[in-house]
């Protein structure tokens, strides 16, 4: 009888997922009668951005979450098992530990060794109830309190003396803080130039006052230097996971000999869209103008996950400044699985890993609602 009820389990959730996936797809079909320009302009259809617009049955299949315990054999063989265990005891110790402190991060932070030590023994049926009930009513503040186990001050400290390259210093131009690594123990001819650029009407903003004084274009006049990459990290727009990348930006600045700049641009949803464009294009002006002190020999773009989406919107805004004002365009653009799709509908791809360990329905819809404003989503409403 286990044994049928099983099968029994794994034929629904598979004929749930059957039902999503089709469903997607004649989506899908319906697009592909339009042309090439209109399905990166414009939204396929209106529920893609509006809940309320979606048939009730659409809606429950893409709103309720996946059976706690997975019933396909490939979510739990080896060592995929193993790392959903260890991400479904934080989901749930650090989810009991923000719903009991009532949103309080620092009583959140007492609570959770306890609450660590609670999930532990409880059973691994109930730590995967738990946690896939606050992957499926996740909020932001949950997301940035969870994000500080990875990202404290002391973990950042510890990698970042781990790093097998030089961090030459950690300026904040802008009002916006940033890393520069390079290959080098020594300081060399490495100069940064506190000045701020010229900069577009758009980005004046970021200025300061007391640095109002604008320099003209310099970088073809410069010394030569060596490669340089804007590098802009993940985190759902609204947290910081910069920590977790520093050894990969080590590897990356000792095999390449790059100089690396890596900007902490602002998160959601204190620093929603454009604000994190905005960020990295005053650094990219920055970089050009020979804020480095050097011309670089080539300027590459990277991005990973949400870095991937504000770089290849950077990239545009770029390529479409033209002549006026006159900018150097990027060398190269490179992009580690980036968020390119902002609308809230599913996929197949999102139907098929809507159990997903890390990054559940719930936690992309909240993270796409912080960084896009409502004015953003209301025009996306609008048919056009």
């Amino acid at each position: 009888m286990a044994k049928i009820r099983a099968c029994h389990e794994r034929l629904l959730l598979l004929s749930r997922i059957f039902v999503m996936v089709m469903d997607s797809v004649h989506t899908a079909k319906m697009r592909c009668t339009a042309s090439e320009l209109s399905l990166v302009a414009e939204p396929s259809v209106q529920w893609d951005y509006n809940d309320a617009l979606k048939p009730a049955a659409r809606r429950s299949l893409e709103k309720v979450p996946y059976p706690a315990c997975p019933y396909l054999p490939l979510w739990d063989e080896g060592r995929m098992g193993w790392l959903r265990w260890g991400i479904n005891i934080l989901f749930s110790s650090t989810g009991a530990a923000w719903s009991l402190s009532r949103g309080s991060q620092a009583i959140a932070a007492l609570l959770s060794p306890a609450v660590f030590v609670y999930m532990l023994t409880a059973g691994v049926v109930k730590q995967a109830s738990y946690a896939t009930g606050v992957r499926a009513n996740m909020d932001i503040g949950l997301i940035k309190f969870g994000s500080q186990v990875l990202n404290n001050p002391f973990v950042r400290r510890v990698m970042l003396a781990l790093m097998p390259v030089r961090v030459h210093t950690r300026l904040t131009l802008f009002s916006v803080p940033a890393y520069i690594f390079t290959r080098e123990l020594h300081k060399g001819s490495l100069e940064p130039q506190m000045t701020p650029p010229p900069l577009p009407p758009h980005l004046q903003y970021l200025v300061p006052d007391s640095q109002q004084e604008m320099l003209p274009p310099t970088w073809g006049d410069l010394k030569a230097g060596p490669p340089v990459v804007l590098y802009c990290h993940g985190g759902g727009f609204c947290v910081s996971l910069l920590t977790m990348d520093f050894q990969f930006i080590g590897a990356a600045v000792k095999a390449s000999g790059a100089v690396f700049v890596v900007p902490e641009y602002g998160l959601a949803p204190e620093c929603p869209f454009p604000g994190a464009i905005d960020h990295m294009e005053a650094y990219y002006r920055w970089i050009v103008h020979g804020g480095l002190g050097f011309s670089p020999s080539r300027i590459v773009l990277v991005g990973e996950s949400a870095g991937g989406n504000i770089m290849t919107s950077l990239t545009l805004r770029l390529v479409k400044s033209g002549a006026a004002p006159m900018i150097r365009q990027p060398d190269a653009l490179i992009l580690g699985y980036p968020t390119l799709n902002m609308t809230l509908s599913t996929s197949p791809s999102r139907v098929l890993h809507m159990c997903d360990p890390m990054l559940a329905n719930g936690i992309l819809v909240v993270c796409v609602h912080s960084y896009v404003p409502e004015v953003y989503v209301s025009q996306a409403d609008t048919p056009h």
